[in-house]
């Protein structure tokens, strides 16, 4: 994250309350970040567990002149059930893949390695040699008490799995936030059978809820409000009696005779912290908190609200949370073409296409309407950057996404 943007996140999250945490049964509490640390109930495995159909020895046993071994087949163990007594010297269970080995078993023999003469087990001596068990010990993995997750940590499916295996069937986990969105503009409708002259389709509409719950939040449309200090002031009045944490509305940011939003904020009483994210897109943004209401006022394209997204609301939203580790994921690539911009006094950002080929790291510009998968990250005041020059990338993923 650019430090600039972790400046304003501190800021925009200073003296707002604690998160509340509720407790989900473990199959209900995907996807969702844990509000305490987690441990394991149970050891992992929880008990001596065989790593092979094959057969449980007695470490104790006699070779015949041959240099094989013979043994009397005492039972089975089928995985999920356990055998009552002890093994003997020359005798031997047949056990099932993940099935619990006796007590004194000391090894098991795979059963490829063996064969039966007359009902009775025969090994060579080679195999029995083998210095590995093919047992996986009791608490191997993990043993009871150890720390399996840390508090904001996403609980992404396999580690749902890991927590079931260790016996933890609910968790403490954070309330996602709830964030409202809207756009705004009076050319705009909400859907294609709405169009008429000097008409489109607020796209925003369908942009802003799918890059919202990448980042863990829960989402609720609010519509669209025309270029109008009314309608403006009544969209925000009836976002904040929501209690929103998070509200994010597109357009109307500009320097514009029509860009009201910021006078109609600091009118109904918000505090602004930003204009400008130090970075483009980021020129012209409304940033601020209306009570305990984080509100982020984005320009209207959509790639700049998709760049927006990636680099600052979604990374405020995670820390809101309390996830831990550094969004978003930064990695370097080689660039496939020159890149030839503007110079600028700020960061500029590109929505980029990152490849891996031949083992190296790719990343070319995105074509106008091609699914973006990063963010190129350029320099301040750079104006050609040649091919195959090493740059910034920033992947467009989430812990949520993971």
């Amino acid at each position: 994250m650019l430090k600039p943007l972790e400046d304003l996140v501190s800021r925009l999250l200073l003296g707002l309350p604690g998160r509340s945490v509720e407790i989900l049964p473990l199959e209900k509490s995907i996807r969702r970040v844990a509000a305490v640390g987690l441990v394991a109930a149970i050891d992992q495995p929880s008990y001596n567990e065989s790593l092979r159909d094959g057969f449980a020895l007695h470490r104790d046993y006699a070779l015949a002149p041959d240099g094989r071994a013979v043994f009397e087949i005492r039972g089975e163990i089928a995985a999920g059930h356990m055998q009552e007594g002890e093994l003997v010297s020359q005798q031997a269970f047949r056990v099932m893949t993940g099935a619990q080995v006796p007590g004194n078993c000391s090894s098991v023999i795979p059963k490829e390695v063996t064969c039966t003469v007359d009902g009775q087990l025969v090994i060579p001596g080679a195999a029995l040699q083998d210095s590995r068990s093919f047992i996986k010990k009791k608490g191997e993995d993990i043993t009871t008490g150890e720390s399996i997750a840390q508090a904001g940590t996403v609980l992404c499916p396999a580690l749902l799995a890991s927590l079931a295996a260790v016996a933890v069937d609910q968790v403490r986990v954070f309330e996602q936030p709830l964030c409202g969105f809207f756009t705004t503009g009076k050319e705009l409708v909400s859907k294609a059978v709405d169009l008429g002259k000097g008409k489109k389709v607020s796209s925003n509409q369908y942009l802003l809820p799918g890059l919202l719950t990448m980042y863990g939040a829960h989402c609720c449309g609010l519509g669209i409000a025309g270029d109008d200090c009314l309608q403006l002031e009544s969209m925000l009045l009836s976002a904040v009696s929501k209690n929103f944490d998070v509200l994010v509305s597109t357009g109307g940011t500009g320097p514009g005779k029509f860009d009201l939003i910021e006078r109609t904020f600091l009118k109904l009483g918000g505090e602004v912290y930003s204009t400008r994210l130090g970075m483009l897109p980021g020129k012209s943004v409304v940033v601020g908190r209306m009570n305990n209401t984080i509100f982020c006022g984005l320009p209207g394209p959509p790639s700049a609200v998709e760049v927006i997204l990636h680099e600052f609301v979604g990374p405020l939203l995670l820390k809101l949370q309390g996830v831990g580790g550094q969004w978003p994921r930064p990695v370097q690539a080689y660039l496939e073409q020159d890149f030839e911009l503007r110079v600028r006094d700020v960061v500029q950002v590109k929505s980029g296409v990152y490849q891996i080929r031949k083992g190296m790291c790719w990343v070319r510009r995105a074509a106008a309407g091609e699914p973006s998968t990063c963010n190129v990250i350029v320099p301040q005041k750079m104006q050609r950057i040649k091919a195959g020059t090493l740059v910034d990338v920033h992947m467009k993923v989430s812990p949520f996404s993971l």
